[in-house]
């Protein structure tokens, strides 16, 4: 059943979500036949199907994001920007939100150089043949990640844990020497294009929720002070920042070539 939304504009848009790139392309396909059905729209995450040799056909009215996923494009110094001047309310030259900025950066980077390892199995593996599961270990890292002051630190062998959650046929997983291969290919890379969205934003949604709790209490203003007024989600964040920064690249051409007026 479609999901009823209402733009900005008062148009009504219906929402399907269709499980996974084949139910999106299979929606596609079906649409493409029927010349009755107008203003239709396809999106797909990228994923790592680019490194994979796993790439969806080309179609006009099919957006395929530039990096991992949607969650990547919220996970930037301009969404903890916004994050930190709109919903937190610290102004744009308060040097408690530029001391954030830089602790996030440094902390986002660091992260990102945990996983790299884990993201250079998964493609190694899936280039042997084998199948992926990240579902297997959830959105949340909390079961093989702690943060110490936002510094990611191991609990396990991440590649090992991930080996052991993610693969059925533990033939197909990648060699050491495959992985090795992999980082170098990896690390020349952006980050985004290869680091899984919704595990990106488990980091920075621990950032955000974290730093809003410990500014709770200071004052804004003489009469106003911080307050928390809800915990981020990834089922809420989007709602709360989304329409607030820039889209993904391409998106606004891509709307306006294939949504008729």
């Amino acid at each position: 059943m479609p999901v009823q939304r209402t733009s900005r504009d008062g148009s009504q848009i219906k929402v399907y979500y269709c499980g996974n790139k084949h139910g999106v392309w299979q929606a596609y396909s079906f649409a493409e036949r029927r010349a009755t059905l107008k203003n239709v729209v396809c999106f797909v995450d990228k994923d790592l199907d680019e490194f994979c040799a796993a790439e969806l056909p080309a179609r006009d009215r099919l957006f395929v994001t530039q990096f991992y996923s949607i969650e990547n494009y919220l996970c930037t110094p301009s969404g903890v920007d916004t994050f930190l001047g709109i919903v937190v309310g610290l102004a744009n030259d308060s040097p408690v939100k530029a001391a954030l900025l830089a602790k996030f950066g440094e902390s986002l980077a660091q992260f990102q150089r945990v996983m790299l390892p884990v993201l250079a199995w998964a493609v190694a593996s899936r280039i042997r043949g084998a199948k992926i599961v990240f579902a297997n270990v959830g959105p949340s890292l909390d079961c093989c990640i702690a943060l110490e002051d936002f510094q990611p630190r191991e609990k396990y062998d991440l590649v090992e844990f991930f080996q052991g959650k993610c693969i059925d046929d533990h033939e197909l997983s990648a060699t050491k020497a495959e992985v090795s291969h992999w980082i170098e290919i990896l690390t020349r890379m952006e980050p985004k294009t290869w680091l899984r969205g919704k595990y990106e934003l488990w980091f920075v949604l621990k950032f955000m929720n974290e730093t809003w709790e410990g500014l709770a209490g200071q004052l804004l203003t003489d009469r106003r002070k911080i307050e928390k007024a809800f915990h981020l989600s990834a089922d809420n964040v989007f709602a709360v920042l989304g329409d607030k920064l820039a889209p993904p690249l391409g998106l606004s051409e891509f709307l306006q070539k294939n949504i008729a007026a």
